[in-house]
């Protein structure tokens, strides 16, 4: 839907996404922008991340991945995710912030957790230690 705080599609389909598309979804992959947009409830540090999280899954999908958060004072990017079967608990990845603009890589994440989730289906835990 978007991201930095600017919409890819028109912000009048954003009542479509939330209230008709999410909760169709088995696994959703938003960024920070866009799970503020989806929960209305603004992501400043891990526990709200969490919150939006936990928010996200109660519109009904199992997996819930924030690709990129970014918290105040922070000077890495965090991954979180999660799964409806286990609420207390989450996945968190420390990704180092580069000053560049990169195009297309929330598609990117969004095929390789595709392809993963394949061969460990409900397992986001496989292979993290």
């Amino acid at each position: 839907m978007g991201d930095d705080g600017k919409f890819y599609v028109p912000q009048e389909l954003l009542p479509i996404y939330r209230d008709e598309v999410v909760p169709f979804a088995d696994v959703l992959t938003p960024n920070q922008f866009e799970a503020e947009l989806l929960t209305g409830m603004k992501i400043k540090n891990e526990e709200d991340a969490f919150q939006a999280m936990k928010a996200l899954h109660v519109k009904g999908p199992e997996t819930v991945v924030l690709t990129s958060t970014h918290f105040e004072n922070k000077p890495n990017l965090v991954l979180m995710a999660s799964n409806k079967n286990d609420l207390k608990q989450y996945i968190k990845l420390q990704i180092p912030r580069l000053d560049a603009v990169f195009t297309g890589t929330g598609d990117l994440f969004a095929s390789m957790l595709l392809a993963w989730s394949h061969n460990h289906p409900n397992d986001l835990k496989v292979g993290h230690s």
